[in-house]
């Protein structure tokens, strides 16, 4: 079905992920500011807060898919040498990244900064070093016959 997306189609979805996305965002702090509700109210639990924030999370991650695999079917249908052996890792990557994420974690346990900025911080960390571990690893010749 996503075979089938047009770029337009793609595009538009694009624009529905940006606005509901951001209305999203924007009527939880009015939601969290105005009305003064607890935040752990958006983390689950039996409330409209947690039924609208799950709802919201959801139209918001599958018009995002659906924008970037239909962009990618027309804009990044390409390749190269680079690609192709991150092409040739992903499954690595994907086998071994909660390892990475492990030690990213302990080694960034101690730094005293905001959870979110923290987070911002180590995810791009954490898929240069998944990556290149997997890179290494599908160069071993026992371990390139079995992912």
């Amino acid at each position: 079905m996503l075979g089938q997306i047009s770029f337009e189609q793609a595009l538009r979805m694009r624009r529905v992920a940006v606005a509901v996305g951001g209305l999203g965002l924007l009527s939880i702090y009015v939601i969290k500011v105005i009305f003064n509700v607890p935040i752990g109210w958006f983390s689950g639990g039996f409330n409209y807060i947690s039924l609208l924030y799950s709802v919201w999370e959801q139209l918001t991650g599958f018009a995002i898919c659906v924008a970037i695999t239909g962009v990618a079917k027309y804009r990044w249908d390409n390749s190269s040498a680079m690609l192709s052996a991150l092409s040739r890792a992903a499954f690595a990557t994907y086998i071994f990244h909660p390892l990475v994420l492990i030690i990213l974690s302990i080694l960034f346990r101690s730094v005293d900064i905001d959870p979110a900025v923290k987070a911002v911080l180590v995810a791009p960390l954490g898929v240069v070093f998944s990556f290149a571990l997997a890179l290494l690893l599908v160069r071993i010749p026992l371990v390139n016959k079995v992912v």
